[in-house]
């Protein structure tokens, strides 16, 4: 993409990709670059801080500034000291991970005659990022038009999609694309706590209320007051943590745990799964009325293996983002090496693309690009072909139940049918699943 500048050149002009973000014909001294709304350059990423850093204007010449980010600001592959400028040469790359700001200082020249300025040919697209999201396929610019639709609104969103997809990021792209940004952001995991403590950690308690409760403790939702709260893993939530959800859901109040005083919160939710929830609602499992209410609005993210074109994409970006950190460069991938990751079905998603390459490049030892035999993919288990999952002989549902250690209900998931259907293949097979959980294996014939 060219960008036709009228007039007379600006003296510094930025591009993110091959998109102009900011050119000085503005006139103003100080360019704010962050996450919030209110930066010259918004870059809307978890990593990106408020105000990350600024380039301000001094005699003629350009500086930057790292603005005491969290994550560092990167002048051609340096980090800046905090609040220490550096002046900004012709051609500059400031790196604020996962983005390359390309700069570009130009003399004062007319441009009546149509002159074209173009970003540095050396820095990879960027055109298809949606915040920390990267992707070009049709089944990802549905998802990003789905963000922009559902950003604004104040209805739950339910957001569906295997392991490594990227669930978080559509969330965060939500909460900063939204009308709620300058409000609080909270986020918690409810797979990652146990069950019995997740109606704690959501609505908070009172003194005494429980052996352990030695001070009134607010909840996330009383945290979140005026906000977003984001519920990862919604599917692992007891039923009585589910009523409580629902309530507050369609009522906006709550209690905490132990107490009498009636809570009212403007909280927006944002849920995610990686499950089947339709089946845990079919085997009791979770509440139909509350899968209504958590999906009034539904965004399911493609798995990695149904987003081919996009592999190209986000391996470039991984090489760009882990060769800066770790050499100052940006390595590049051979036909072969590069086939070899398109042809892989990757189980884990762009989350094992990402681990992978970056392990890539720690233990590549040799220069040059990277070849085939360098990216280990023979560790990573493989999901199993459509024709076993659809009607599986007896070895391969063994193989299967093994790959879960016997778990029932992770198997139903995985072969897409309820925990019903599984125990009655198991008996159709004459596999005694309570005996084989028992002993930990497949007892001999």
């Amino acid at each position: 993409m060219r960008c036709l500048l009228q007039n007379r050149v600006p003296k510094l002009i930025v591009f993110l990709g091959k998109t102009l973000v900011w050119d000085s014909s503005r006139e103003k001294r100080t360019i704010k670059i962050g996450k919030l709304e209110d930066n010259d350059i918004v870059l809307r990423d978890s990593r990106v801080s408020r105000h990350h850093a600024v380039i301000v204007k001094e005699a003629g010449k350009y500086f930057l500034y790292d603005n005491g980010s969290t994550n560092g600001t990167y002048l051609h592959n340096k980090r800046l000291p905090r609040k220490i400028r550096r002046v900004l040469d012709e051609d500059a790359n400031i790196f604020i991970s996962p983005y390359i700001l390309s700069c570009k200082i130009l003399p004062d020249v007319d441009l009546h005659q149509g002159t074209r300025v173009e970003p540095m040919d050396d820095v990879v697209e960027d055109s298809y990022h949606y915040g920390a999201m990267l992707g070009k396929s049709d089944a990802m610019l549905k998802v990003y038009e789905q963000i922009q639709k559902v950003a604004k609104q104040r209805e739950p969103v339910l957001i569906r999609g295997e392991s490594g997809t990227g669930k978080e990021l559509v969330a965060w792209e939500i909460f900063t694309s939204g009308n709620r940004i300058d409000k609080p952001y909270v986020a918690i995991n409810s797979g990652a706590i146990p069950k019995t403590l997740l109606l704690s950690e959501l609505f908070g308690h009172e003194k005494g209320s429980f052996s352990g409760a030695v001070a009134r403790k607010s909840g996330k939702f009383e945290e979140a007051d005026g906000g977003t709260l984001f519920l990862d893993e919604i599917g692992d939530t007891l039923p009585e943590t589910q009523v409580a959800l629902l309530r507050v859901l369609q009522d906006g109040v709550f209690y905490r745990i132990g107490g009498r005083e009636e809570i009212r919160v403007d909280v927006r939710t944002i849920s995610a799964t990686n499950q089947n929830l339709e089946y845990l609602i079919e085997e009791g499992k979770f509440r139909e009325d509350l899968y209504q209410r958590l999906g009034i609005y539904t965004i399911t993210l493609p798995p990695l293996r149904e987003r081919g074109e996009d592999i190209t994409l986000l391996a470039q970006h991984f090489l760009k983002l882990y060769g800066m950190e770790q050499s100052g460069s940006i390595p590049t991938l051979s036909p072969q090496a590069l086939e070899r990751l398109k042809n892989f079905p990757w189980p884990g998603n762009v989350r094992q693309l990402d681990s992978v390459i970056k392990r890539t490049l720690l233990y590549k030892s040799s220069s040059g690009p990277i070849e085939a035999d360098d990216i280990d993919l023979d560790h990573i288990r493989q999901p199993f072909d459509n024709s076993v999952l659809k009607n599986p002989t007896r070895p391969q549902f063994i193989k299967i139940l093994e790959e879960v250690n016997w778990n029932t209900r992770k198997a139903a998931e995985l072969l897409g049918v309820t925990t019903k259907a599984v125990q009655n293949k198991a008996n159709r097979y004459g596999l005694k699943l309570r005996e084989i959980k028992k002993h930990g294996y497949l007892p001999k014939e």
